[in-house]
């Protein structure tokens, strides 16, 4: 298969470099250094060396593209690009909201409202010591549990335990 099948308004180029983009993210691990060899697109860079660095036929493609798009397409792109961003946010919002609703639920009795802890032994979320750990020390934390500390598995889903971590990483002061 040598051109790519037609994508309603899309224009040629658009098409021809999604098409190259999906054959190069689909190469097979032959150990050809050719593959494949019958190119609809002539050019080395283009190929990204023949398939091989995903980055540079990224590149390729958005320089091919932009030299050929018209003023009106770039805006175009340039909205999408900002409502994707918009989602992405409220998406990352959303997390934190859960986060601080599992929060209040299952950890505010021993940990404190906005993570000042209650007890002697309980880290401190407020102050930022207890934030050295890594995401997954305090996942594994919240999951298994520890001394002082109920085991959440099962209690709390992955997503649920997450969202938790970003609560705490803005109680961080």
């Amino acid at each position: 298969m040598d051109t790519p099948e037609r994508c309603g308004s899309w224009p040629a180029r658009m098409r021809k470099a999604v098409w190259v983009w999906c054959r190069a993210w689909s190469r097979p691990n032959t150990g050809e250094k050719n593959w494949p060899r019958k190119s609809s697109w002539k050019s080395r860079n283009a190929r990204a060396e023949n398939g091989g660095r995903m980055r540079n036929m990224i590149q390729v493609i958005l320089r091919k593209a932009s030299s050929t798009m018209t003023s009106q397409q770039v805006a175009r792109m340039a909205v999408v690009g900002l409502l994707l961003a918009c989602i992405a946010r409220s998406v990352m919002a959303a997390d934190f909201f859960m986060g601080r609703e599992i929060y209040e639920m299952h950890c505010e009795s021993c940990h404190g409202a906005e993570g000042r802890s209650m007890e002697p032994g309980v880290p401190d979320f407020s102050s930022g010591d207890a934030m050295f750990q890594t995401d997954a020390d305090l996942y594994s934390k919240i999951r298994d549990g520890t001394d002082t500390m109920p085991a959440y598995r099962g209690i709390l889903t992955e997503a649920e335990v997450r969202n938790v971590i970003a609560y705490l990483r803005s109680l961080q002061k």
